[in-house]
């Protein structure tokens, strides 16, 4: 059943329960994979509570996922490909959904439902490329890779650089460890094909990068975060990629400026907080809407917070510090698309956390876009 089609099922079927509805929780873990519970005989992990649902509810054993975890969790929520929904990315607000997506909570909110959502829900097919990609049909599957620094997750953006197509009878071997492309050129070729021409489809609206919203009554104050910003030479992300933790540093010509996309939906005086560190007092200029406000950042220690249970690698990618805060003044803002930028005027030097947007006052709403 396509995902799709899931979806519209569980709307009829929530229509057509009775007054006394059944509480649904539906759970999706990150990095984990069908080998990881005890119940799937894996000789060390212990998941009881994971192996009762399994026992209890309803399995599928030849269930397949993006190989990223935004694009998962889209499509799981529309019952959509990814790259319809508009997430083609993890970080950089790339997985950002478009707003016109129906998802589950609000099929389940339409039918008398209260819903929440808990943990991480960070909402690509890759970036820039089309694979890694596969095709499946009831038997076979058709796969294609690029190899990069880490697997397909770290591919260059260049699609000539993906491997051969790789065939596989997945009745016969589940493991994929025979490749069969070789005695099946026909099928290969049409079922290339066919996957060419599902992409173009998916990709016809192309790759957006959509603004940040802001000014939304459930969430005032708004943090713009790091990795949500365009950067200008010769800023740079701390940890290589700007992934969610990630903060801006590098910041040694004061001509370098970051820049947030963003999306106001209700006018209004907003006071400009930044999370920082800076080792020596530096003049910052935070401008949008035509106007700008400037103050002194004073020197402030940021001292990265300790994360044992991260292995050697992880110290240097997934970092955190106790950033120093400080309000600067006061933006008035109009509805609609728009940029805040930040610039340091003197003494460039500080390393960037988010920015944080407080509506104050005001209160006329814009018509959204």
């Amino acid at each position: 059943m396509r995902l799709r089609h899931l979806v519209l099922a569980i709307s009829l079927l929530l229509q057509a329960a009775s007054p006394a509805q059944p509480n649904v929780l539906l759970i999706i873990t990150d990095d984990q994979g069908y080998g990881d519970f005890s119940i799937h005989d894996h000789p060390h992990l212990k998941t009881p509570n994971i192996d009762r649902l399994a026992r209890e509810g309803v399995r599928f054993d030849r269930f397949y996922v993006n190989s990223f975890c935004a694009p998962t969790r889209a499509s799981l929520l529309t019952g959509r490909w990814p790259l319809r929904t508009g997430v083609h990315g993890v970080t950089h607000n790339k997985e950002a959904m478009k707003p016109s997506e129906v998802t589950l909570a609000e099929a389940f909110g339409a039918n008398g439902y209260r819903t929440a959502c808990i943990g991480k829900w960070h909402n690509p097919i890759d970036e820039t490329n089309k694979f890694p990609g596969a095709v499946r049909t009831a038997r076979h599957r058709l796969v294609r890779e690029i190899k990069g620094p880490a697997g397909g997750s770290g591919a260059r953006a260049n699609d000539s650089g993906a491997g051969a197509w790789h065939f596989y009878d997945m009745k016969a071997d589940p493991g994929e460890e025979k490749d069969i492309a070789a005695e099946h050129p026909d099928l290969v070729r049409h079922l290339a094909a066919a996957y060419d021409a599902w992409f173009a489809d998916i990709a016809a609206d192309g790759r957006q990068r959509f603004p940040l919203p802001v000014g939304h009554e459930a969430h005032n104050p708004v943090e713009l975060h790091a990795p949500q910003a365009v950067l200008g030479k010769p800023l740079r992300f701390a940890s290589g990629p700007g992934f969610a933790n990630d903060w801006i540093t590098g910041w040694s010509d004061p001509k370098g400026r970051v820049v947030f996309p963003v999306d106001v939906a209700t006018a209004g005086r907003y006071e400009v907080g930044l999370a920082y560190g800076a080792v020596k007092d530096t003049v910052v200029r935070v401008g949008g809407n035509g106007q700008t406000v400037e103050a002194l950042l004073p020197a402030a220690e940021a001292p990265e917070i300790p994360l044992r249970h991260r292995d050697a690698d992880g110290r240097t990618r997934y970092r955190d510090r106790r950033w120093a805060e400080r309000t600067l003044g006061f933006l008035e803002l109009v509805p609609g698309r728009g940029e805040i930028a930040i610039e340091c005027l003197a003494a460039p030097g500080i390393d960037l956390k988010h920015l944080k947007l407080t509506r104050i006052s005001g209160g006329e709403r814009g018509t959204g876009s």
